[in-house]
Parts: structure tokens; C-alpha cells; sequence
């Protein structure tokens, strides 16, 4: 969603709320813009991303695969506790 966002629009949510952390299981797994923000953005600019949004035929397809990506992520990060664990339980051990 974000490249349809035009940066303009983006650096001036980003410099009044900021990004935001996505977590998962405390973790943080990605960054996003704020669903809302208090922030004086031209009319005529706020339309047109609105229009490129809108006019964006693979929005659906794109989303899906971010979602995909998203999934593929939080899987690696969950193997990748599951060896952390598993070797600070065999450090301990050795102790």
C-alpha cells in the first residue's frame, strides 16, 4: 500500500505520528503508518492518492502477498526461537 502513497503524504504522517512497529509475540516484525493521523495535507494531494489507491488493479493480488510474506516471516521467527531455546537449554545444561 505504502507505494501507492504518494511520499510526499508519507514523510508528512511519518515527521507528525511516525511509523509504527508491527509485533508479533513481542517481537517486531515490520513497520506501518498510523490508520489515522492528525495531519494538514492538501486536498488535491490527499485525492490523488486516493485516485491512485482506487485505480490500483493488483491491490488485492499485492496485499495477498504481502499477507504471504507476513506469514513467511513470522514462521521463520518462530523457528528461530524454537533453536534459541533449544540451545540456551543446552548451555544451561552444560553449566
Amino acid at each position: 500500500m505504502r507505494t501507492l502513497i504518494p511520499h510526499v503524504a508519507q514523510a508528512q504522517i511519518r515527521g507528525w505520528c511516525g511509523d509504527i512497529s508491527v509485533t508479533h509475540e513481542g517481537r517486531i516484525i515490520a513497520s506501518r503508518l498510523p490508520e489515522r493521523c492528525d495531519v494538514s495535507i492538501d486536498a488535491a494531494a490527499i485525492a490523488t492518492g486516493v485516485a491512485s489507491i482506487r485505480r490500483e488493479p493488483r491491490l488485492h493480488d499485492e496485499l495477498n502477498r504481502y499477507l504471504s510474506w507476513i506469514n513467511e516471516k513470522v514462521g521463520s521467527l518462530k523457528d528461530s526461537v524454537a533453536r534459541t531455546n533449544s540451545l540456551r537449554q543446552a548451555l544451561i545444561e552444560q553449566s
